[in-house]
């Protein structure tokens, strides 16, 4: 993060330095990030359809997905309604980026709708929340 405005990198190579490229504002990033929320959806379930991605994976994201949808949490909405979303959000934000992690970019590629830009933009934003999730919970779903 850079004072106000922050952007996520484009590639593994190192910090973003070209100055041609404006900066864009957190919001602006996240709102980005939701707009592709339809494709992401269609991409999961092609990729859970797709026989080349690991069942382990497959599981953990069918996992993530049910606790996101169950009203039971161990950090309960009814109670703490902001926080009570956070523990879904991280397991979810997790199992996507296993799921994403455990195939080829080809296959990606092949099965996402958007453009390759918003791929790079959700893969960033997913791997960047699935770092959020505490080291201990983190080897046990490994």
């Amino acid at each position: 993060m850079r004072g106000a405005e922050w952007d996520l990198p484009s590639s593994s190579d190192g910090p973003d330095t070209d100055p041609a490229r404006p900066r864009r504002s957190r919001g602006e990033i996240t709102i980005e990030a939701l707009r592709t929320v339809p494709n992401l959806a269609k991409l999961c379930l092609r990729l859970i359809a797709d026989p080349g991605v690991p069942r382990k994976t497959k599981v953990l994201l069918a996992a993530a997905g049910g606790y996101f949808l169950l009203p039971f949490d161990v950090i309960p909405e009814m109670f703490f309604p902001v926080i009570g979303r956070v523990d879904d959000l991280l397991l979810l934000a997790y199992a996507l980026d296993r799921l994403l992690d455990a195939v080829e970019p080809s296959v990606l590629q092949e099965h996402w709708d958007g453009d390759e830009d918003a791929l790079e933009l959700v893969r960033a934003f997913i791997a960047w929340a699935g770092e959020l999730m505490p080291a201990p919970l983190r080897r046990i779903l490994e």
